[in-house]
């Protein structure tokens, strides 16, 4: 191959159109190594050119006066509330995405110049003015400038990493008082969260916690999970923390003594932790420590989601259990590792396939809030939720609702009854049962088919036929002038719109405000056409933000922004298409192999990177709703 020669001064260049322009004409596969990486550092160059032109669009975005004429350039002397949300609409962005880049444009371009040039000029990247922007955000102007005076000239040839370590250290040394108190201040705001990642696991951690009391509870599950090991549990050492974990959380442990936990961890071994085994060395799992010992004769003392600001009517009964035939009070006594369960515990909300529930699939279900889990995971909250409320969506062929109610009936089996019994009783939470028109007609026709959950297909196809026979007027209905809406109207609602209706929003409907799209104090009805669940922030846009509100049809929403810019969502499918199984050989995805955790505790997990900005429409101006 002929080799491309880049121009002479490239690695110098000022990046803009002409540097633009000079690397477009580049084959990156005719240049030799050396010129390849000039071309990278110039391509960065000029990323973090185009990222600050970006960031400064969007500034001049939230200024835009919306109450300017047609055609008149008019700007305001600062954004008003709401503004990223013309953002977060003509982007397709979320609420937090949008808040948070807005947020850190006009602090790069409004607050932060020095900043702003060197990522416009590229002498930074993007995490690195990030990083300038957020552990800035708290000092004071004179304070911001010493520091970029400082580290602004050697950011360059910095990592994020070693930049963030040097601001940290010039903050503290520049205000010593202010940085104690806000440490107090995170410790008050200590928190505990959680999330689904990626593989269908969840991550469970605590923020802000004080880090004298973190170190020793991390010594205490270290020292049981070490005392366990040489106990002879012969799982990785990894797991076993995180089984340690867990089990001091959910209170399973609550009254046993340090011996009676690992006795109970040492019980579930053999059955639970097969998979945990080293698969490399079998008899000596990947615990520094070498094989396990006898027992431990060290001493030890005994152990020591988001809210919602939104008022669900459903709450109370939710919490009551009502509908539960099956009855699972009564508590073990205390003492006994196989006795030690949590005296109730707290429900969630799971929306799954009658079909899954029948084995006839194995589609993923949702913990609403949290994201899809598989079908394994479905069935062994469902069971385990007897005494929750359980709903039913029925779909037409589209999987768009048709009715959508409650069931008192439960599967009844032994093998059911005899896992039910091991749990304790729930509190509040929701089972949802989806299921399409012609599956019930299926069921229905054959109960013998059904197995354990031929009462409840009787019990919902009994529903079915009696709204039939009482017309499709009867759902939900309620008085339309009542200001509030009823439990029906409610529920109804809630599972036709599955979330929030702003485009983009994943706050569960359960979470949110019952709005009247058409204000019921200006004459708008309380009906299931004039109502959508929105969540607390998209209910103040609509009401404070200047943002209109339209439902042409029940679940079809428009919202006109304050620049005149129209956004539709439309209704979701209660039940998606999903394809066939297609798996893949057992030897064809290496990334499962993990890598042996048998590091430290307090070992840090590889910092992330800055997450990329979504990709911007093609076509960023949605036509108006017809």
């Amino acid at each position: 191959m002929v080799r491309q020669l880049i121009p002479e001064g490239l690695a110098e260049m000022v990046p803009g159109p002409e540097l633009g322009a000079l690397l477009a004409g580049i084959d990156i596969h005719a240049v030799t190594g050396a010129d390849a990486v000039e071309i990278l550092r110039a391509r960065a160059r000029q990323l973090s050119h185009e990222q600050a032109r970006l960031l400064a669009t969007m500034v001049e975005v939230g200024l835009c006066d919306p109450d300017a004429l047609a055609g008149e350039v008019a700007r305001l002397p600062e954004s008003p509330p709401y503004a990223a949300d013309e953002i977060r609409a003509a982007l397709a962005w979320t609420r937090r995405a949008a808040d948070r880049e807005h947020d850190f444009a006009e602090t790069l371009v409004l607050r932060m110049p020095a900043v702003f040039t060197a990522l416009d000029t590229g002498r930074i990247c993007r995490s690195k003015a990030w990083v300038f922007a957020d552990l800035c955000s708290d000092l004071t102007p004179e304070q911001t400038a010493v520091v970029c005076s400082r580290l602004l000239p050697k950011a360059t040839r910095l990592t994020t990493g070693e930049l963030a370590a040097r601001i940290k250290k010039l903050a503290i040394a520049l205000d010593p008082e202010w940085a104690a108190r806000r440490y107090a201040t995170a410790v008050r705001e200590r928190n505990v969260i959680g999330y689904l990642n990626e593989d269908g696991t969840a991550t469970v951690t605590g923020s802000a916690l004080p880090i004298d009391e973190a170190a020793v509870a991390c010594a205490h599950v270290e020292e049981l999970a070490r005392a366990t090991k040489r106990a002879g549990h012969p799982g990785r050492i990894g797991p076993l923390r995180a089984d340690i974990y867990l089990g001091l959380l959910d209170g399973r442990w609550q009254q046993c003594t340090r011996d009676q936990i690992i006795a109970d961890l040492l019980s579930r071994a053999t059955r639970d932790t097969d998979h945990d085994v080293d698969p490399v060395n079998p008899a000596h799992p990947d615990d520094p420590m070498g094989p396990p010992a006898g027992g431990d004769d060290s001493a030890g003392g005994e152990p020591t989601g988001s809210a919602s600001d939104c008022d669900s009517s459903d709450e109370d009964v939710a919490a009551r259990g009502d509908g539960a035939e099956t009855s699972m009070d009564g508590a073990p006594a205390a003492g006994s590792p196989a006795a030690a369960q949590p005296a109730r515990r707290v429900g969630v909300e799971l929306r799954v396939a009658l079909s899954t529930l029948l084995g006839r699939d194995r589609h993923p279900g949702e913990v609403a809030g949290w994201g899809p889990v598989t079908a394994e995971v479905v069935r062994t909250v469902a069971l385990a939720q007897l005494a929750a409320e359980w709903r039913y969506a029925l779909t037409d062929a589209a999987g768009q609702l048709l009715l959508a109610g409650i069931t008192r009936r439960r599967p009844h089996s032994t093998t059911l009854e005899d896992t039910a019994g091991e749990l304790p009783p729930c509190r509040g939470g929701i089972v949802e049962l989806h299921l399409s028109a012609t599956l019930l007609t299926e069921l229905a026709a054959d109960p013998g088919g059904c197995g354990e959950w031929a009462a409840v297909v009787a019990d919902v196809a009994a529903q079915y036929t009696q709204y039939l026979r009482g017309g499709w007027s009867t759902q939900a209905a309620q008085d339309p002038t009542a200001r509030f809406a009823g439990a029906v109207l409610r529920r109804h609602v809630q599972i036709r719109d599955r979330s929030c209706v702003y485009p983009g929003c994943r706050a569960t409907a359960r979470s949110a405000d019952l709005d009247h799209t058409r204000n019921h104090d200006h004459g708008g009805a309380t009906t299931g056409a004039n109502s959508g669940p929105l969540c607390r922030h998209d209910h103040r846009l609509k009401h404070l933000g200047r943002w209109r509100l339209h439902q042409s049809a029940p679940g079809h929403f428009s919202w006109i922004s304050p620049l005149g810019r129209a956004y539709r969502m439309e209704p979701r499918p209660i039940i998606n298409d999903l394809p066939d199984p297609r798996p893949r050989p057992d030897h064809a995805d290496p990334g499962l192999l993990a890598r042996p955790n048998d590091g430290p505790i307090l070992e840090r997990p590889p910092p992330q990177p800055d997450p990329p900005l979504p990709a911007t429409p093609s076509d960023p101006h949605q036509p108006p709703p017809s």
